[in-house]
């Protein structure tokens, strides 16, 4: 009786094979997307809802074709969160010598 060893995994190529670096680039790229272009937040989460609609019917029917909205999925995920993210409004800095000219007095 002989024991079979066992054999080493394939590594996987192509779009498969880093799947969580692939996320985290799209997601970084529809944050840079809010960031230049405005997307109405109504319209990103109603795209977001019916991207994942189609990935659940792509995930059920053309498994080899999923990556496609699932990218879409990633894009629009990350417009979303650029979109909802607060923006800092910082004040302007006035030179030095208008600080004190229009600050009321504090004599009495």
């Amino acid at each position: 009786m002989s024991i079979a060893s066992p054999t080493p995994a394939q590594p996987a190529a192509g779009l498969t094979a880093v799947p969580l670096f692939h996320a985290a680039w799209l997601f970084a790229a529809g944050v840079a997307l809010a960031g230049r272009l405005w997307l109405q937040p109504s319209v990103v989460l109603i795209a977001f809802a019916l991207t994942a609609a189609v990935c659940v019917v792509a995930a059920l029917r053309g498994q080899r074709m999923v990556w496609l909205p699932l990218a879409a999925l990633w894009l629009l995920l990350g417009a979303w969160c650029g979109e909802m993210e607060p923006t800092l409004r910082l004040r302007p800095r006035w030179p030095r010598f208008l600080t004190g000219c229009c600050a009321p007095s504090r004599e009495p």
